[in-house]
């Protein structure tokens, strides 16, 4: 009786039943419709990506807005601190006078080099200072 379910008579291997899975009465239960699949994972993948471009345009949004804030309060900073006329005045004649008192300096250098040598006598040196001067000044 039991070779009668079977074709011909013959019984069919356990390797060949779990191969064939279409054919198989007891296989795997599936609870979803095979198009589910499909829905799900690109649905979820649209979801992500637009998510995802969803937070970026708000993140480059929020750095812009960082952006414009920093500008303006180095702008702002800038224009506070910015020398007024009188201060601009003061710098020029204070710049004017270090000049002026850099060219006296080297004009009274000059001066004393030139009562020193008046004479116009170079002066003397031994070849004993000229070795140590040239040995001294490294």
């Amino acid at each position: 009786m039991l070779n009668s379910k079977f074709i011909g008579g013959d019984i069919p291997d356990i390797g060949s039943l779990s191969s064939n899975k279409l054919l198989d009465p007891i296989s795997k239960p599936n609870l979803r419709e095979p198009g589910v699949n499909y829905f799900l994972k690109y649905t979820l993948k649209n979801i992500h990506k637009n998510k995802k471009q969803q937070f970026d345009t708000f993140f480059n949004i929020i750095l812009l807005f960082l952006f414009i804030v920093i500008l303006g309060i180095i702008l702002i900073y800038k224009f506070k601190n910015k020398p007024t006329e009188k201060e601009k005045i003061q710098k020029k004649k204070e710049q004017q006078e270090y000049i002026i008192n850099k060219i006296k300096g080297l004009t009274k250098v000059k001066q004393k080099e030139h009562e020193i040598l008046i004479t116009k006598i170079p002066k003397f040196e031994s070849d004993y200072e000229l070795l140590h001067k040239k040995f001294y000044m490294v």
